[in-house]
């Protein structure tokens, strides 16, 4: 391998070197100067003179004349005319509507006695009276002749629903027409004369002094002061500089490449391509069925059926007990020992159409205290 290094050699060459030498000489040199100097010059001077004159000027005034003109006039003329005016009022109205009442009631259910499954699967025939009445000893057989168990008395809460009417007052918007008396203004033009004063430019001559100024021209003589430059000579050594080339002789250093050859070991790198085998992670949606629990709810009508008793005799009442023996439902028993007030004795559960006829059973239900 060649590689290259500097070297430094010393090689001699000429040179020209310019000697600079002063030479004195003696020259003439022109300088100026400013003088004043007084220079006589004439001039001309304007003289005014003050002349008078009469002259006439037009001057102008205002005057005010009465000058004629007409104008219309409009005059209203009202009269009263008849028209037919409609307006919307608002007229109270009664209105009948039917609303759906619900409230909870105390009902009390019988098990047993009139309205019961006989022996025979028939239900019990009331001989006397009628069911709901407390009966005394058991006068009523079944379909095969089987008496009648004594009914036993349990309350449960009932929802009724009733409809009820209601009035309600609204405001129902009607069209009234009326005849009114309107006023009505129609405008008449006349003309009408008359004088207005106007201002008029009046031109008005007169005579009037008038100074006027005359300017002659006079030639006067005088001096001035004028500023003069003047030349002025004189000898003055000069410096000048010869310069003449010298030639010589010297030495400077040069860098000069010197190749240089040596033998160094190269590295040098062959690429092959080989084919290998490998394995990777990937990412992929796999379906998986499973089965979960799912509720579902199935609304059923039911249908129950439930004894209301229902009083048919002629004595009892609000806080009067009941009749002694009845015969309801085939039963001869006792009445109860306190029914007086139906439900705590609280007015107004038991005071609608639906129970006002259960007699001394329920002493009117909880109408009663």
């Amino acid at each position: 391998m060649t590689t290259y290094k500097q070297e430094i050699v010393a090689v001699p060459y000429t040179y020209q070197e310019c000697v600079t030498t002063p030479v004195v000489t003696q020259q003439q040199v022109t300088t100026y100067k400013q003088e004043i100097v007084a220079v006589p010059y004439t001039y001309q001077e304007a003289v005014t003179t003050p002349v008078v004159t009469q002259q006439q000027v037009t001057t102008y005034k205002q005057e005010m004349v009465a000058v004629p003109y007409t104008y219309q006039v409009s005059k209203p003329v009202t009269t009263m005319t008849t028209q037919q005016v409609s307006r919307v009022v608002c007229v109270p109205t009664v209105v009948a509507q039917q609303v759906m009442v619900q409230k909870r009631v105390m009902v009390p259910v019988m098990s047993g006695g009139c309205g019961a499954m006989a022996g025979c699967g028939m239900p019990a025939v009331s001989v006397t009276g009628g069911c709901g009445t407390p009966c005394g000893a058991a006068v009523m057989s079944g379909g095969c002749g089987v008496a009648v168990a004594a009914p036993t008395m349990s309350y449960a809460c009932q929802t009724v629903t009733e409809c009820q009417t209601v009035n309600t007052t609204v405001m129902q918007q009607q069209t009234v027409t009326e005849t009114v008396q309107v006023p009505v203004t129609t405008y008449t033009t006349e003309t009408v004369n008359a004088t207005r004063q106007e201002c008029k430019v009046v031109p008005v001559t007169s005579t009037v002094p008038v100074t006027t100024y005359k300017v002659d021209y006079v030639t006067k003589t005088g001096t001035r002061n004028e500023c003069k430059v003047v030349p002025v000579t004189s000898t003055v050594p000069v410096t000048t500089y010869k310069q003449e080339m010298v030639t010589k002789t010297g030495t400077r250093n040069e860098c000069k490449v010197v190749p240089v050859v040596s033998t160094v070991p190269v590295t040098t790198y062959k690429t092959d391509y080989v084919t290998k085998t490998g394995t990777r992670n990937e990412c992929k949606v796999v379906p998986v069925t499973s089965t979960v629990p799912v509720t579902t709810y199935v609304t059923e009508a039911v249908t129950e059926t439930i004894q209301v008793p229902v009083y048919t005799g002629t004595t009892g009442g609000c806080g009067v007990a009941a009749p002694a023996v009845s015969t309801c439902g085939g039963c001869d028993m006792a009445a109860p020992a306190v029914v007086t007030g139906g439900c705590g004795g609280r007015t107004g559960l038991f005071s609608g159409k639906l129970f006002s006829g259960f007699g001394g059973l329920f002493n009117r239900g909880c109408g009663c205290n």
